[in-house]
C-alpha cells in the first residue's frame, strides 16, 4: 500500500467519523441510549417537532425523533427508554404542552391485560383537532350559549310583563286572601269561646 493510499484511507475513516457524529449531534441516532423506537402515523400533527416529549401517563419517556410524510400520511419516530410499558391497546395521540404552545406525544398505559408492543412498531395514532375545528365549535357553543341566554331574557320579559297587566288582579286576590285570614281568624276565636262556654255550662 502506497502513502497516498494511506492518507485516502486516512481521510476516508476521518470522513466517517465526522458523519457519524453530526448524525449523533442532531439527534437521528441515540447509540449510546438503551431503548426502543415506534413508528406512528398521523393524518395531521399540529406543528409536534423533531425533540419534543413522549410522555406515557403524563411521565415523560423519550423524544420525538423524526416526523417525515409517507404517503398521504405522517409518520412520527419517537425513542422510548428501556422498560416502558407500552401496551398494544395503548393510544397513542398529540397534545399540548401548555396552555402557552409546544406540542408532545401523549402514550395512554392501556390495558393491564394486554401484552406488550412489539419495538419498531407501526401503531395508528389518534389525530390531535385542528385549529379550524376547534373554532367551528367554539362558534357553534357561543351561538347555543346566545339563543340560551335570548330564551331566557324573553321569559323574563314576559313575566315582567304578565305581572305588570295583572297588577290590579293579584293586589285583589291578596287582599282577598288576607280578608279569608282574618275571617278565618275570627271564626277560630268563635269557636274557642263557644267550646269555654260549653265547658262552664
Amino acid at each position: 500500500m502506497t502513502n497516498v493510499e494511506r492518507k485516502v484511507g486516512v481521510f476516508f475513516l476521518l470522513g466517517l467519523a465526522f458523519l457519524l457524529f453530526l448524525t449523533i449531534l442532531v439527534g437521528k441516532i441515540k447509540p449510546f441510549r438503551k431503548g426502543y423506537y415506534y413508528h406512528i402515523t398521523f393524518d395531521y400533527v399540529a406543528g409536534l417537532r423533531v425533540g419534543d416529549e413522549v410522555r406515557l401517563a403524563g411521565v415523560k419517556v423519550g423524544e420525538v425523533t423524526d416526523v417525515k410524510f409517507s404517503g398521504n400520511k405522517i409518520v412520527v419516530t419517537v425513542w422510548v427508554k428501556r422498560g416502558t410499558p407500552i401496551k398494544k391497546d395503548s393510544v397513542f395521540t398529540i397534545a399540548n404542552v401548555s396552555i402557552m404552545g409546544g406540542k408532545l406525544v401523549s402514550i395512554s398505559m392501556g390495558s393491564p391485560q394486554a401484552p406488550f408492543l412489539k419495538p419498531g412498531s407501526v401503531v395508528k395514532g389518534k389525530n390531535p383537532p385542528r385549529v379550524e375545528e376547534i373554532v367551528d365549535r367554539a362558534t357553534e357553543l357561543g351561538e347555543e350559549i346566545l339563543a340560551a341566554v335570548k330564551k331566557v331574557d324573553k321569559l323574563i320579559s314576559g313575566m315582567s310583563t304578565w305581572l305588570e297587566e295583572n297588577k290590579e288582579n293579584l293586589t285583589s286576590s291578596f287582599r282577598k286572601i288576607s280578608e279569608v285570614g282574618d275571617k278565618f281568624s275570627a271564626l277560630l276565636t268563635s269557636l274557642k269561646e263557644l267550646t269555654e262556654g260549653v265547658k262552664k255550662g
